[in-house]
């Protein structure tokens, strides 16, 4: 059995998003890094106000809380909360929870269907963070894939509760939308140009000192070395991916990866080996990209196509790009 964790993937993945556009820059940034969300995370402010390596860390400390909050695999977050009341009632104080809650609920309608928030007893079989991983009983997975459908999150003012059978799991927005906190916290002290980077989503606020884009690069998902393929010149937005090749195991010659298709109960039967989203907001890249590699290439590329704001690049898994007619003005070719 072939088996890969998360973090080494995801700690090529940093390097490669993350140093394509820094090694550009003529004066160093301030940067803190830390082993949080399941990898590797990296604040990097080039211009601010004050000791921008204590606003670094400060930063760091607060991507930590909101993983405590948000984590659907712990017990004692929120989300956690939210999954052992089930039908009983949980009041959320915290609007920015609430609008996270529902953001994913929208994704429900956008997506038609292929991204649900409430998949977390069926994401919780396949344990590819332990230490010997083992296929689900399909029986399992049958009998908890039957509660699955839209609608089963319920939001009624400050109050949220599930349908039997059903349990939270943000994992497709989470990063996206704790890299969207972390650069309002930014931008509210005084921060005009940084980077953050949470392993397959980098947010970047404003552009290099310089006065250009930042250049993001985007890994190979092919290239055992994770090497770039190519990058996306931004400013102010979010860069997203989700990949069949960050996290996954091969039991007899056969590729179980991390994206759980709400159809089937598996890993997705998909041609894409990544698909990588740019959008504003953080929220919105991230669950897009994984609404992608569900969808395929050729789906992918016509879905974003009609998102306003939205543009992707799609790696297939021959290793062939293709790209929205807007990204075609943003991608870097690394040829």
């Amino acid at each position: 059995m072939k088996y890969r964790r998360g973090f080494f993937l995801f700690l090529f993945t940093a390097l490669s998003l993350s140093l394509w556009g820094c090694r550009q820059e003529s004066g160093e940034p301030a940067t803190a890094t830390g082993l949080l969300l399941d990898t590797v995370v990296t604040v990097s402010i080039y211009d601010g106000p004050g000791d921008r390596q204590a606003l670094a860390e400060e930063a760091l400390d607060m991507c930590e809380q909101w993983d405590q909050v948000l984590n659907s695999r712990s017990g004692t977050s929120l989300i956690g909360q939210i999954n052992k009341n089930g039908t009983g009632r949980t009041e959320i104080e915290d609007g920015k929870v609430l609008d996270i809650l529902k953001r994913s609920v929208e994704y429900e309608t956008i997506s038609e269907g292929l991204f649900l928030p409430t998949m977390g007893n069926i994401t919780a079989l396949w344990d590819f963070d332990g230490e010997d991983f083992r296929l689900p009983d399909d029986a399992v997975i049958q009998e908890r894939r039957a509660f699955l459908s839209p609608g089963n999150l319920h939001i009624d003012g400050s109050e949220v509760w599930l349908e039997e059978g059903c349990a939270v799991d943000l994992g497709g927005i989470a990063k996206g939308a704790i890299g969207d906190l972390l650069k309002e916290f930014l931008i509210e002290k005084g921060v005009s140009s940084a980077i953050i980077n949470l392993g397959g989503n980098v947010t970047v606020l404003g552009q290099k000192p310089g006065g250009s884009d930042f250049v993001i690069g985007v890994q190979d998902p092919l290239a055992e070395d994770g090497a770039a393929a190519g990058g996306i010149s931004i400013r102010d937005r979010t860069v997203a991916t989700s990949g069949t090749y960050q996290r996954f195991a091969e039991i007899d010659g056969r590729r179980y990866h991390h994206i759980i298709d709400p159809r089937t109960g598996y890993p997705a039967q998909t041609d894409l080996a990544s698909a990588t989203v740019v959008c504003e907001r953080g929220m919105d890249a991230d669950a897009l990209s994984t609404v992608c590699i569900l969808k395929g290439r050729e789906q992918a590329r016509k879905f974003i196509e009609g998102i306003d704001g939205a543009e992707g690049v799609f790696i297939a898994g021959d290793g062939a790009v293709t790209m929205t007619s807007g990204m075609e003005e943003m991608w870097r070719s690394n040829e």
